[in-house]
């Protein structure tokens, strides 16, 4: 999505019962590749759950540390389940 002042952001919509640390791992893949092909300035990634507990979040930073604290969220994620 382009505002009307030329920066871009992301939209993402996925349903409640994926896993919190999954879909914001994708967010931040999908905004590192938004801008590697040239989406800028790209200032935020939207992501909206889908279900009875909606929920929206967003992210304004796709940089190596951001991803790598997801993937630790990721991570958490599988060793408790």
């Amino acid at each position: 999505v382009q505002e009307h002042e030329g920066a871009w952001g992301i939209i993402q919509v996925s349903d409640v019962s994926v896993p919190v640390p999954l879909e914001r791992l994708r967010t931040l893949f999908s905004a590192h590749a938004a801008e590697r092909l040239g989406y800028l300035p790209l200032l935020q990634a939207w992501h909206i759950e889908l279900g009875p507990v909606g929920r929206l979040s967003a992210e304004d930073r796709f940089d190596g540390p951001a991803i790598e604290v997801a993937l630790n969220g990721l991570g958490e994620l599988s060793a408790s389940g």
